[in-house]
């Protein structure tokens, strides 16, 4: 008899071991299909974003859920530019609603599906766009991020792009409070960009001077311009950009990350491909110049914030060789954009290039490696 009661005892426990996940999978799904927090089906709730930075893979699946909302304000950039906050977005253009939907690893493919949908979001005055130097090149597939954002934004009212468990309980969150989030979510985005400066950073700060004696000071003195037929991204995405923020009467502004000079010759080392990094990004730089001046259109701007001195002549604003990490200095940043500093004309095309070389020049000459 004892023996009966522990086979079926055992029964009910595989039963409820195998059907317990089935039915958390099945929540999952119903709560994640009626909230419809990325706005893929012609039902759901309205989105509704907690007032901070998403956490960088979830951010590239709210693309369609924000540009199907009015928005004044939509920032798109990379890592680089994750760290502005939509209520800095907000407080710098004097607007009423705002987003930043920058994340890791931006390549020009993505860049150009996120564009695409940005500009045309209902009601937006202004299209703030970083051109990392990871948008360079159309053919690299894109990063897992940028991934995220070209199947959402893709995806019929039937795909299933949706569903994970943090995707769950921010949808909850959605129907209890109002707002799509997660206690994680918030909490990671109080603390968002950290508080030690690359300067605290001993191994780094070595390996950025060594790279000044592996890395010769003709390399930044002698960057060959190379063709903007190379920089495919030009013409498939953002000239397409540019011609659609003018006939929407967007404002569109373009800017170059803020590269500190000291930071270029570790970068120039680490790329290790046989030909210059710098003269690439420069190039990438120069054609897109050129080619927003051939559009003649006067609400669209480039705007060379790498060259503002009060943000990349202090290596403590960044918390490693690229990435900033002071909410004064993003505020900076959005106040360059705001005020069109640092404007770039196709007539200075290649002055500019020479500045940014001639900047990067004067920390060789700071450590003695040129005259």
């Amino acid at each position: 008899m004892s023996g009966s009661v522990a086979r079926i005892s055992g029964r009910w426990l595989f039963l409820a071991a195998a059907v317990i996940p089935l039915l958390f999978g099945a929540a999952i799904c119903l709560i994640v299909l009626v909230v419809d927090p990325l706005d893929l089906r012609p039902w759901g709730l309205a989105p509704r974003f907690f007032d901070g930075n998403y956490p960088e893979l979830v951010t590239p699946k709210l693309v369609r859920a924000v540009t199907s909302e009015h928005q004044d304000v939509i920032m798109i950039g990379g890592s680089q530019a994750m760290g502005v906050t939509p209520a800095q977005l907000r407080s710098a253009f004097h607007a009423g609603s705002a987003f930043n939907l920058s994340y890791s690893l931006l390549e020009a493919r993505d860049l150009g599906a996120v564009s695409a949908a940005a500009v045309r979001t209902p009601g937006l005055k202004r299209l703030i766009v970083e051109l990392p130097f990871t948008a360079m090149e159309w053919g690299r597939p894109p990063a897992a991020t940028g991934a995220g954002a070209i199947a959402v934004l893709h995806a019929p009212w039937h795909a299933l792009p949706d569903f994970g468990e943090d995707l769950a309980r921010a949808s909850l969150e959605r129907l209890w409070s109002g707002e799509f989030a997660t206690a994680e979510w918030r909490r990671r985005a109080e603390g968002f960009l950290g508080t030690q400066s690359v300067v605290q950073d001993r191994l780094v700060r070595q390996q950025m001077e060594q790279a000044f004696n592996r890395v010769p000071g003709e390399t930044f003195a002698n960057a060959r311009a190379l063709p903007c037929s190379q920089f495919e991204i030009v013409g498939n995405a953002l000239v397409p950009l540019i011609l659609e923020a003018a006939s929407r009467g967007v404002e569109l502004d373009f800017y170059f990350p803020p590269i500190p000079p000291a930071s270029y010759a570790r970068a120039e080392m680490k790329q290790g491909s046989g030909r210059s990094w710098f003269a690439q990004v420069m190039s990438f730089h120069r054609c897109v110049v050129l080619a927003v001046g051939q559009s003649h259109n006067r609400n669209t701007h480039v705007l060379a914030t790498d060259l503002d001195p009060e943000i990349i002549s202090d290596l403590s604003n960044y918390k490693d060789t690229f990435h900033l990490v002071r909410p004064d200095k993003f505020a900076r940043l959005l106040d360059d954009v705001r005020m069109h500093r640092f404007e770039l004309r196709a007539s200075a095309a290649d002055a500019y290039v020479r500045q940014v070389s001639g900047t990067v020049l004067g920390e060789y000459r700071k450590r003695g490696r040129v005259r």
